[in-house]
């Protein structure tokens, strides 16, 4: 049985936690003895595949065609959606203008239709390829929830399975420190690194590394984070991914203080090599960290909270962090992706 994974087109330009995420389910069900491809293409001939693998709901206009195509020729698809409603999540003020007017001045009971955007058409996109799909991989029971109070009858026939993201475990490496804590992802508003800016500018005892690439319409926010400052504050391009155990155990702690995570795989990363971590308040967030005494939660709109976080993660000693990433190995957490692409072989439907 041959299974074709879809990235988004500019995957190699901008990865993210969700190249990460494809590269391990290809990995998964390679492993379960199917035949995997991942492509950015969607123009791909599909009967050379049983199945699709489809990624990130939160851009429904780059899979909708192959989601049509898949449909017509009666090749079943299941979706992990990666998704969170980030106009809703994310405060009006941490976008640029024009944007954050619009959001700010239209009632929320009309933003899907409003005439400054294209959130209806969005919506509509991310129903239909919800409607159509035959799995989906959820990364969290908030998520879940998420998407059924957004998307109900659309996933009214769907087979939904939680399959939280995993970590890999490798001792911390022993490498010069470098600062007291890091922050990890790419720059722009939902990562908040603005506020993660203000909340530490006067504190030169909590030194900072910012790593991260700008995405596209990110580059006015980036330029706002980078004026604000201080000399304590230091910035850094994206690193390839086998350069973050290194660089992460070069710091105290790590900080993401973001307005939505589900949650983020740096934040994971860190906690296994055992650094203490600062994180939001958010329900995917909390439901992945639970009460772990090395996990510092914070409420990302106030700045007074995040420095008090980051200054309690600073002076907590790190573990070996053995413990987390025995409960996060993907091969355990991804079971349930092969019950699900067993029953879709063996249906009778197929």
């Amino acid at each position: 049985m041959n299974v074709l994974l879809i990235n988004r087109d500019d995957a190699r330009e901008n990865p993210g936690g969700d190249t990460v995420v494809i590269e391990e389910t290809a990995d998964f069900l390679q492993a379960q003895g199917y035949g995997v491809e991942v492509s950015s293409s969607t123009d791909l001939d599909l009967t050379r595949f049983d199945a699709l693998h489809l990624f990130n709901l939160t851009r429904p206009q780059a899979i909708i065609g192959i989601a049509r195509r898949a449909l017509a020729t009666r090749i079943p698809y299941s979706v992990t959606p990666i998704y969170w409603d980030l106009v809703e999540g994310i405060p009006w003020q941490a976008y640029e203008p024009p944007r954050s007017w619009r959001i700010r001045f239209t009632p929320k009971s009309l933003r899907y239709g409003s005439p400054f955007s294209q959130r209806t058409d969005e919506r509509m996109l991310q129903y239909e390829v919800l409607a159509g799909a035959h799995c989906l991989f959820p990364e969290s029971r908030a998520e879940a929830e998420h998407l059924r109070e957004r998307f109900g009858t659309a996933m009214s026939d769907l087979d939904v399975h939680i399959l939280p993201h995993g970590v890999l475990w490798q001792p911390r490496p022993t490498v010069a420190p470098r600062c007291s804590l890091i922050c990890a992802g790419a720059i722009g508003p939902r990562k908040n690194q603005l506020g993660l800016v203000h909340a530490l500018a006067k504190d030169p005892s909590l030194d900072l590394e910012i790593l991260g690439a700008v995405p596209p319409g990110c580059h006015r926010y980036a330029k706002k984070v980078r004026e604000a400052a201080p000399a304590h504050i230091r910035f850094r391009d994206a690193i390839p991914h086998d350069e973050v155990s290194s660089t992460l155990a070069a710091a105290k702690a790590l900080v993401q203080p973001s307005f939505i995570e589900t949650p983020g795989l740096a934040a994971m990363e860190a906690r296994s090599l055992g650094l203490p971590i600062v994180v939001s308040e958010f329900p995917p967030v909390r439901e992945c960290f639970g009460k772990d005494p090395r996990v510092f939660y914070c409420d990302p709109t106030r700045p007074e909270q995040i420095h008090e976080a980051c200054r309690r993660a600073v002076a907590t000693p790190p573990d070996d962090g053995i413990r987390f990433a025995e409960a996060r190995k993907w091969s355990i957490l991804f079971e349930p992706m092969a019950t699900a692409y067993r029953r879709l072989f063996e249906s009778s439907e197929y």
